[in-house]
């Protein structure tokens, strides 16, 4: 009895002006957008090769540029890639090298980009509400509820029917707009992007994704219009869920964290790290005066008063990083918990929930900055500046750089990539909070339809 109900379901539905209306705004926006994003992508390619080129001719012992790798997905989502360094700069006779993330605005991980996240997540998932409205509401208002609860149909298959129509719907256009996008990101990206087997199967995560969120918020809409008796207010309440999901919630998220974790202020901060490294170059500048005089009463010759000179820069280079790796560790861990705890938070809203699990599954989200920040550092630490020191002990100052035969070449910088299924189990608490939303409300649904009372019949 299911099948000839989901026909009946999807014969009503395919005739809906909004859903053609719909299919015409996807049309237009989603060749837009992702033209866009294949222009961008193609553009951060090839700039990244041109710097690439130059920090290769400009990088020596005192300072390294590490680049972080361009996400496979940028095309599709941008995360926060836009809001954070691509580079960072490991300089040898520095302190620390780290950046920190603090400046990264809590809207920045949500609001809606001209990518992938705009077509799915604001104009797929309003369609969504559009649609779900009036499943049961409005045949409620035109009797035609009353008709098809006549017949001996369990009143759960009746509700089934109407949500598997609604999926079969949502489930072809996140694919029509998804497969758009696809194709002409391919075609437009100028040979930057190329479609290989790992990124269709990323892309097929992408679109379970996307499916889920849609999904949600068609779920939410059918609850609505079962509670509701209006469809007009089944629609109004819609709306006004999908504002807040999308552009309340997530600005609220930043806001209770900064509560919930407080963070002493930068300017504090940043007078503790001056103060501190100005004690560490003082103690620093002593012993290389002390040192100096000891070697000039002993009449040093010139070799031995190098390796001194090395010593002693390459102990202070590996206290300072230590000390003032210590010092910044506290507040790198409270600024990331209160950035956690925003995340956290935000996966309250649908749409929370979907940015943190594309974020997850591209590889442009925070946790991807912080991991290539820590292992640059690491880098820089237990790499380059050991190898810059190093050099130095072998080439000589005093030598002319014709003479010198040895190239400073540190071991290369590299960052292992997650596997995707390692991406997945990162994604997995944002969907998990998408597929517990959408089983809460489904069961909320079938519960007030399985005790829904028609009223009395009007009679002249």
């Amino acid at each position: 009895m299911l099948l000839p109900l989901v026909t009946r379901e999807l014969q009503s539905i395919l005739s809906d002006k909004t859903l053609r209306f719909s299919i015409l705004v996807l049309t237009v926006v989603t060749p837009l957008s992702a033209y866009t994003q294949a222009r961008y992508y193609q553009r951060v390619t090839e700039e990244r090769f041109v710097r690439g080129v130059i920090h290769r001719e400009e990088n020596s012992t005192v300072r390294l540029v590490i680049s972080r790798e361009t996400p496979s997905l940028l095309p599709f989502f941008n995360g926060i890639y836009d809001y954070l360094p691509e580079e960072v700069v490991v300089h040898s006779q520095a302190s620390s090298n780290a950046p920190s993330s603090e400046d990264l605005n809590p809207l920045d991980q949500f609001f809606p980009k001209a990518d992938l996240s705009l077509v799915v997540g604001v104009l797929m998932t309003l369609m969504a509400v559009l649609l779900g409205h009036n499943v049961v509401a409005g045949d409620r208002e035109q009797a035609a509820l009353r008709f098809v609860l006549s017949y001996p149909i369990k009143r759960s298959t009746v509700l089934a029917a109407k949500l598997t129509t609604i999926c079969i719907v949502i489930l072809a256009g996140v694919a029509y707009a998804i497969g758009l996008y696809t194709i002409i990101v391919t075609t437009c990206s100028g040979g930057a992007f190329h479609l290989t087997a790992a990124a269709v199967r990323e892309i097929a995560v992408v679109f379970s994704i996307c499916f889920l969120t849609v999904a949600l918020f068609a779920a939410l809409s059918v609850a609505m219009s079962t509670i509701l008796r209006n469809s007009s207010v089944a629609l109004t309440g819609g709306v006004a869920f999908w504002v807040v999901a999308l552009f309340i919630w997530p600005s609220v998220a930043g806001y209770l964290a900064r509560g919930l974790w407080p963070l002493q202020s930068k300017q504090s901060f940043d007078r503790r790290m001056v103060a501190e490294e100005k004690r560490l170059v003082e103690a620093e500048l002593d012993d290389h005066r002390r040192a100096a005089a000891e070697l000039e009463a002993r009449h040093a010759d010139v070799e031995t008063s190098w390796r001194r000179y090395q010593d002693l820069n390459g102990y202070w280079r590996t206290r300072k990083w230590a000390e003032m790796k210590e010092l910044t560790a506290e507040y790198e861990t409270q600024l990331r918990r209160r950035q956690f705890g925003a995340t956290m938070i935000s996966l309250v809203s649908p749409y929370g929930a979907f940015k943190a699990g594309l974020s997850e599954v591209s590889g442009a989200g925070l946790n991807d900055y912080h991991e290539f920040v820590d292992a640059a550092e690491k880098y820089g630490a237990e790499v380059f500046i050991p190898a810059a020191l190093e050099f130095g002990r072998h080439n000589k100052p005093w030598i002319r750089t014709s003479e010198l035969t040895e190239k400073f070449e540190p071991e290369p910088f590299s960052l292992p990539v997650p596997t995707l299924a390692g991406r997945l189990k990162r994604s997995a608490p944002a969907i998990t909070a998408q597929i517990v939303e959408i089983a809460g409300l489904l069961l909320l649904a079938f519960l007030k339809f399985e005790r829904y009372r028609f009223g009395p019949r009007v009679t002249a």
